[in-house]
């Protein structure tokens, strides 16, 4: 939850090293030579060695074809197939977007977490206005109620919906977002509407945006409409307001409906190879 009363938001491998470490033999003693039988157990041995990391390479090929969070090449090539479903979006370049700074991590996102900006709804502002105050807020060290929060690399959210039902792009979604309460925001898209929703009402317009902006990034990442969440989920805090959460039930069914329904149009349309191999044949 960020508020612009205080100024920003209060909303956080293994790697595997193969090793193969040979001493070898020093001083007067020698190996003796290989045989020929050895040679050919030992060329079984490597051959044998190479099938089992090929097919366990198609397997993680197949698992992440098939997953519920896609790589970043999937998901690039499921962004452009799904172009005629996507939300029309207020570039960074469009609100005049500072470049982010250095440090943030990288994540692959598996779920979407909504938040409210906890500040009543301007409609004074244009939504770049409110990007560029919310990125110039986010990029230094301030306070947000009582507690001191740290320069973030960009806008702690990754799209925001304004009173107007526009979505503008926020940070990144390749890295994580940032928050100022006690969760670990890595693997989860951040999504904030405009507005205090424990003082007044979603407009009908954010209302409309937000099935349209959940469809497709659910769609783009292979991610179950179940793992939609709120801020409130995750730690203690409001956000994103109680007259947004009454209405989140029967928003969230709908959005699986026009999920389920966006799905069979792309597929009547002869949808491409990674799109069909997700959806189409289930």
């Amino acid at each position: 939850m960020l508020t612009a009363k205080d100024g920003a938001a209060g909303d956080r491998q293994e790697r595997l090293y193969w090793a193969d470490k040979t001493s070898g033999l020093t001083g007067s003693v020698r190996q003796a030579p290989m045989s020929s039988q050895r040679r050919r157990d030992a060329g079984i041995g490597v051959g044998l060695i190479l099938l089992f990391l090929l097919s366990t390479t198609a397997a993680c090929a197949e698992r992440d074809a098939a997953g519920s969070t896609p790589s970043t090449g999937l998901h690039t090539a499921l962004v452009g197939e799904l172009a005629s479903i996507a939300p029309p979006l207020v570039s960074r370049q469009t609100w005049n977007a500072n470049e982010a700074l250095p440090g943030m991590k990288g994540h692959t996102p598996g779920s979407i977490i909504i938040h409210h900006t906890s500040v009543l709804q301007n409609k004074q502002l244009s939504i770049s206005s409110k990007m560029r105050n919310l990125q110039a807020f986010s990029q230094r060290p301030d306070w947000v109620a009582s507690r001191r929060k740290p320069a973030w690399g960009d806008v702690p959210y990754h799209f925001y919906i304004d009173l107007l039902g526009s979505i503008a792009e926020g940070r990144d979604v390749h890295l994580v977002g940032d928050t100022n309460t006690k969760y670990d925001p890595t693997g989860h898209i951040q999504v904030v509407l405009e507005g205090d929703f424990e003082k007044e009402q979603p407009t009908p317009e954010q209302l409309a945006s937000l099935p349209r902006l959940l469809v497709w990034l659910s769609l783009s990442w292979n991610i179950p409409i179940e793992r939609v969440s709120v801020h409130k989920d995750h730690a203690q805090t409001d956000c994103p307001g109680r007259n947004l959460i009454a209405v989140l039930p029967d928003l969230l069914r709908s959005t699986s409906e026009q999920r389920e329904h966006a799905i069979s149009s792309v597929c009547g349309q002869r949808a491409a190879v990674t799109f069909s191999r997700l959806y189409c044949s289930r």
